[in-house]
């Protein structure tokens, strides 16, 4: 009686992970389901508020995109976040050379800290100031970062110090003497 019990146990359990495997796999995954808008046009003020739920849309799919996906579809969606923010009245990024220097051997993180920057512009209303958009914008390439290192991107020594600097909460102060 007991070798029945563990013989059906298992075999309930071959089939949950059989179910949750297919599951798994059949589900369409979240950052590929990114379709940029059509047509756009910045060619007043208001269509700069028009598209912001587009934009946070666009960062979210790069920062959950492995940076070696659909590289055609990554330059739609760069293009399309950097002609927003050039032109948007209510927003300012100030990037300093340094973070090209810092984005050399990952190009795809300049991407991302400008994403991050816009987040926290818009989540702001344009309160920040040049140290609150910088330390936005590289905590956000510091979290792709250590999610992609492995992955998509390279390893690179400047990274890895600006991820010790924030662990040791030294991030702001390296901010304030690099990059302001």
């Amino acid at each position: 009686m007991q070798i029945s019990v563990l013989s059906t146990i298992k075999i309930y359990l071959k089939q949950v992970l059989l179910l949750a495997l297919f599951s798994f796999l059949l589900t369409p995954v979240k950052a590929q389901d990114y379709k940029l808008p059509e047509n756009y046009s910045f060619s007043k003020p208001d269509d700069y508020h028009k598209y912001e739920k587009d934009v946070l849309k666009a960062i979210d799919w790069l920062e959950n995109t492995p940076a070696n996906i659909t590289p055609d579809k990554r330059k739609g969606v760069n293009a399309f976040i950097l002609k927003w923010v050039s032109g948007c009245p209510y927003i300012t990024i100030s990037i300093s050379p340094k973070i090209f220097k810092i984005t050399e051997k990952n190009p795809d993180l300049f991407m991302i800290f400008i994403g991050g920057w816009i987040k926290y512009e818009l989540a702001n209303q344009g309160m920040s100031n040049t140290l609150d958009g910088n330390i936005a914008g590289l905590k956000n390439m510091l979290g792709y970062y250590q999610k992609e290192k492995d992955k998509s991107l390279v390893k690179d020594k400047r990274i890895e110090k600006l991820l010790n600097l924030d662990t040791d909460g030294k991030l702001q102060s390296w901010v304030k003497k690099q990059l302001l």
